[in-house]
């Protein structure tokens, strides 16, 4: 179960991630801009 369970919470915190690296770029062009 706890195999089961590793490749679900990677998806999330790389979703994550991906979702913050977002907003920091957004972030720095609209301070650039």
């Amino acid at each position: 179960m706890q195999r089961k369970h590793t490749p679900n919470y990677y998806k999330t915190t790389r979703t994550l991630q991906l979702l913050e690296h977002s907003c920091l770029h957004f972030f720095v062009t609209t301070s650039t801009v």
